[in-house]
């Protein structure tokens, strides 16, 4: 079945549900207009919060993220671009503990002399929730297409759509004990682009289309009303459409702990071990350490930092030597917020650093002389800045954006990237 007609199908499935749950139990009352929060519309039973972004206008210097020895195989392009749009959040409550929340959005990206570079992207993420205390049920559909560098060692821009059908359930256990199980299905495509010729564009799509199916259980216990420490596990089925040898089984399990947002330090972080077991058995299983951090900590009422880190095996986009195709990917971030003399001017700064360790003795590359293998690491550093003034629910601003590609034993293949210009969000809410 198509994706076009599993989300027509979708569509029509969610219509026939929300009817038949909206003819047997009353609706919950809408709140009187006092009672809505920002940026909300009420059109009957439903709850309806628009939103505009704008992602940008401006000049970009280096669209393919190239070096200057590709000038051979892909030269440098500069362009003028704009990009943005529209989104919708959609709440129906059919009754005080059963609703539809579904959200959207569309983005349009826009190269005055690229055309090849011109895309229409956005998604749907659609889930019927039932929060019934000690039980809470969710399932639904999600759909997204996305157009972006899909990893550190790809510096052209992909076209990818993924979609499948989500689901959780969660149960609050005698004492302080809590279990919740997340399972979803994700089908990723890579359609054919023409610009995207060569051996190693061809692998990058091959290796993009796949199915993936993860399972993850958890079992926290409330240390304090504010404060969970859990233990999760985790199951996850990949299989390719034509790359077949590429199919692996990784499961494993760790500890972690996450505190509320009204906590000193809110956010989660999470350590544990993982096995990736190649389904074809032609290959030694392989075992690392994986993490997730994600911190939100409030220095004064004007001044935020959130700092990030996530280490994790991955499938390589690019061939890799030896007897594995795996990386160890490390992203690190910082995000920084700061108003500034008033409440309505504000800085927003965006630090990255994003690592491709290959397991086996490097990977298979194009240096601009044709086909190579290059053993070496991948590391991409990127900086955004962004000043702006709110006007009630708009923001204006000025940004730019510094990006820089490094490949340890491949000095030329060292590429830079600049975007300046201004950015743009309407926010009601």
């Amino acid at each position: 079945m198509s994706i076009a007609v599993r989300t027509r199908a979708l569509c029509l499935g969610v219509a026939v549900w929300a009817g038949s749950a909206a003819a047997q139990e009353a609706p919950e009352p809408a709140p009187a207009a006092s009672d809505r929060a920002a940026g909300e519309i009420r059109l009957g039973p439903l709850i309806l919060t628009p939103r505009l972004v704008f992602g940008g206008l401006g000049w970009e210097s280096n669209l393919y993220l190239v070096g200057e020895d590709d000038a051979g195989s892909r030269p440098k392009v500069n362009d003028f671009v704009v990009s943005g749009g529209p989104g919708l959040g959609v709440r129906w409550p059919f009754t005080p503990k059963f609703k539809l929340d579904v959200d959207s959005d569309l983005n349009y990206i826009w190269y005055s002399e690229t055309a090849s570079q011109r895309r229409l992207t956005g998604g749907v993420d659609g889930r019927f929730v039932l929060d019934s205390s000690p039980v809470r049920l969710s399932a639904g559909y999600q759909y997204r297409s996305t157009f972006e560098r899909p990893s550190p060692e790809i510096g052209q821009r992909i076209e990818t759509i993924e979609s499948g059908p989500v689901g959780s359930i969660g149960f609050a256990l005698p004492g302080r004990l809590g279990f919740d199980l997340d399972v979803d299905y994700r089908d990723a495509k890579a359609p054919e682009q023409d610009d995207l010729g060569g051996v190693i564009g061809n692998e990058v799509q091959r290796r993009l289309s796949r199915t993936t199916t993860t399972v993850r259980p958890a079992l926290s216990y409330g240390v304090t009303p504010k404060t969970r420490v859990f233990v999760e596990g985790r199951y996850e089925a990949q299989r390719y459409d034509s790359k077949t040898a590429l199919d692996a089984d990784t499961y494993g399990g760790g500890l972690g702990v996450r505190t509320d947002a009204d906590t000193l330090l809110p956010g989660e972080a999470t350590v544990g071990i993982e096995r990736y077991e190649p389904a074809a058995g032609t290959t030694p299983p392989r075992d690392s350490v994986y993490a997730r951090v994600e911190l939100r900590l409030e220095l004064s009422p004007r001044t935020r930092f959130m700092p990030r880190y996530r280490r994790e095996r991955a499938v390589s986009l690019l061939p890799t030597l030896g007897d594995t195709q795996t990386v160890i990917r490390e992203d690190i971030g910082l995000s920084i917020f700061k108003e500034l003399i008033t409440n309505r001017l504000d800085l927003q700064v965006t630090l990255t650093r994003e690592s491709a360790q290959p397991d086996g003795d490097g990977l298979v590359i194009d240096v601009g002389s044709g086909v190579q293998a290059v053993a070496r690491d991948e590391v991409y550093y990127g900086a955004v800045g962004d000043l702006g003034y709110r006007f009630g629910p708009l923001r204006l601003g000025v940004m730019a954006e510094w990006r820089n590609r490094s490949r340890t034993l491949v000095a030329t293949q060292t590429a830079q990237g600049f975007r300046l210009g201004l950015s743009a969000r309407l926010t009601p809410h």
